[in-house]
């Protein structure tokens, strides 16, 4: 529904039908370079963000399911994850609204064939990766691989030698600058019932390092975060398990520099001298930048059990104090999450909360969100999915697993996470759910850093008329702290062409960059296009003239 006001003549023009003709009409007598249009409400069912079910249905649950969710040079969104005959990609080649099986870089031989934990990286020339664990007769298992080179994939490969023990080989792809592949995976110390982490890498020639280097720690290491900067440096995150029994869990960081040696190990718990437990570490980099951000899951037993989420960033003095994102709330444990960076230094953070009565009972299991303005000024969280178990239903559907894509475009923040939903008849269904949100990307705030005086909203296209790339400047008034803030484009019918904000923003003044394109990255025709700049009840809009 369209409600528009046209202020030229004296007279009031409303309409909740026809909205097309209105918003034409308006545009036709309204003078050449002036804005006549002084209030704009558009209610569409459809929402200003991307939510699609992956196909086909996850037929066996994995917990490292789609690990990584990465673009190519042409923009496309690859995803992988394990099926019960093999390892599949979809693709999605207009930004995320359509996925299709793309490949399958693995395939199931015999009935004793299991595949767990894939990882996928591409370089800059779109050769893509894809490494997993391979079962067989669940006796002893191996690290795979496969690379496709834009033609062909090179077929199933090795990565270690056969071991002749059962071994958990969960591993994690980086690609630095000069096309190396490096990956690290949790292994078994020769000689030794104990796993650490190893290190290996591929040249562009598909020539593997060996043997590899060991990075972990006994008696046993695990889920390893791997990341290459600008500089081609490699930040490793791992779980140190100092018993070996889950039951002190500590997050540990190890830094190689180029072509060089690994530095030494860097314990990043947060209480020193506390019995507390890390269930997992996930690092980032600024795209161009080499400093480290970890996202750190933590559960402190004094003076009795709590569990947050510390963030923390590398300075050059060290590491920075820990900063809690997600606080501890009686009845509510997060659980997974993940972190990821935009190229201007802002941070995404997701987790997975499950919410809980007193008696035990699960009330919602979803996935939460948190976005950081540099410099750092982190956004209230914010819920990304709805409510799978309703009160007193039976515990059986929920949500979980959140993986951030890296790096973050402006076409949005990426997030897959896992669905399930319950059938009485066939039991539980796995679902593979992809989300994309307007990002901070592409949005500055001026050398004007204080808000505008005004209680109203200013908003200017500029220039106008322009031709490709048009910024967008727009003023929060100072009595907005962390209200929701949506900029979005509109065309003469009406329909929704791109949303450039979306979420909780300051007071200040910001600049929006479009590039022409609409939400599937496709280029919009020359003409007239609404700006729409909604903060809380407040509205205003602008046009503005795309010359091709």
């Amino acid at each position: 529904m369209i409600h528009a006001f046209y202020k030229e003549t004296g007279r009031l023009f409303r309409s909740a039908r026809n909205d097309a003709l209105i918003l034409v009409f308006a545009s036709l007598f309204a003078p050449t370079g002036v804005n006549n249009l002084f209030a704009f409400t558009v209610t569409y069912p459809d929402s200003p963000v991307v939510i699609t079910e992956l196909d086909p249905t996850l037929t066996n649950f994995d917990f490292c399911v789609a690990r990584v969710l990465v673009r190519d040079s042409h923009d496309y969104l690859y995803v992988v994850y394990p099926m019960t005959y093999g390892i599949y990609i979809s693709r999605s080649t207009d930004n995320g609204f359509t996925w299709s099986v793309f490949a399958r870089p693995a395939t199931r031989r015999e009935d004793t064939d299991q595949f767990h934990a894939p990882c996928i990286a591409i370089d800059s020339g779109d050769s893509i990766y894809v490494t997993w664990e391979g079962y067989k007769y669940l006796l002893w298992n191996n690290l795979y691989y496969n690379k496709y080179n834009g033609k062909v994939w090179s077929g199933e490969k090795k990565v270690d030698r056969d071991s002749g023990r059962y071994n958990r080989y969960i591993s994690a792809l980086a690609v630095d600058r000069n096309n190396t592949l490096h990956v690290v995976w949790t292994g078994p110390e020769e000689g030794v019932c104990v796993d650490t982490l190893w290190h290996t890498y591929m040249n562009p020639q598909g020539e593997w390092a060996w043997p590899p280097v060991e990075v972990g720690d006994q008696p046993q290491s695990y889920h390893p975060s791997l990341m290459s900067d600008s500089a081609s440096n490699l930040h490793l995150g791992y779980v140190w398990d100092m018993l070996g029994c889950s039951l002190w869990q500590f997050p540990h960081y190890r830094k190689r520099l180029r072509d060089g040696p690994w530095l030494p190990v860097e314990d990043l718990r947060i209480i020193r001298g506390s019995v507390d437990t890390a269930s997992g570490i996930t690092l980032t980099v600024i795209p161009g930048d080499t400093i480290p951000r970890a996202l750190l899951p933590t559960t402190t037993f004094k003076p009795f059990q709590q569990s947050f989420i510390y963030y923390r960033f590398k300075q050059d003095t060290g590491w920075s104090v820990p900063e809690v994102l997600v606080p501890y709330q009686q009845y509510a444990q997060p659980y997974l999450s993940g972190i990821t960076a935009d190229r201007q230094g802002h941070s995404y953070v997701a987790w997975e909360w499950q919410q809980t009565y007193r008696g035990g009972n699960v009330v919602a299991n979803n996935i939460w969100m948190r976005e950081q303005e540099y410099p750092p000024l982190w956004s209230q969280p914010f819920k990304v999915t709805n409510d799978t178990i309703p009160i007193g239903a039976r515990s059986g559907a929920w949500n979980g697993y959140p993986i951030l894509g890296y790096p973050v475009t402006e076409n949005g923040v990426e997030i897959t996470w896992v669905k399930t939903a319950w059938d009485t008849l066939t039991g539980q269904h796995y679902y593979l759910m992809y989300k994309r949100l307007p990002s901070l990307l592409g949005v500055e705030q001026e050398k004007e850093k204080s808000p505008p005086s005004e209680p109203e909203l200013t908003l200017s296209p500029r220039p106008n008329p322009a031709r490709g790339t048009m910024e967008i400047t727009y003023g929060i008034p100072a009595s907005n702290q962390q209200g929701m803030v949506n900029l979005t484009i509109y065309n003469l019918l009406g329909e929704r062409v791109r949303t450039l904000v979306h979420g909780p923003t300051p007071g200040g003044v910001y600049r929006a960059r479009w590039n022409g394109k609409d939400e599937r990255l496709k280029e919009v025709p020359s003409g007239t296009y609404f700006f729409q700049l909604t903060v809380r009840e407040k509205q205003v809009i602008k046009k503005g003239t795309l010359i091709r």
